[in-house]
């Protein structure tokens, strides 16, 4: 669990900094441990802040993928996807 806490962290500061592809390549990462590992409802809640985070970058086809990743997630809920 801590080391989706701390990539989220990661990704938000890539976010922060302009680096959005950086950003989405730790949240893929980030997703995947969530989609396989974990079931924690704050872990998904860090996920879906990232995901809004990004938002200035919503054109960007990488940020596009990570948030329909998201969507998926937020659809399925998280107990789905174990």
């Amino acid at each position: 669990r801590e080391g989706v806490v701390r990539q989220t962290y990661l990704a938000t500061t890539y976010v922060r900094q302009g680096e959005p592809e950086r950003a989405c390549d730790i949240g893929m990462r980030a997703i995947d441990a969530l989609s396989s590992h974990v079931n924690s409802p704050r872990l998904m809640t860090r996920i879906q802040q990232l995901s809004q985070d990004l938002e200035p970058y919503r054109r960007v086809a990488v940020v596009q993928q990570l948030r329909e990743r998201v969507e998926e997630l937020t659809t399925r809920g998280v107990d789905a996807v174990e």
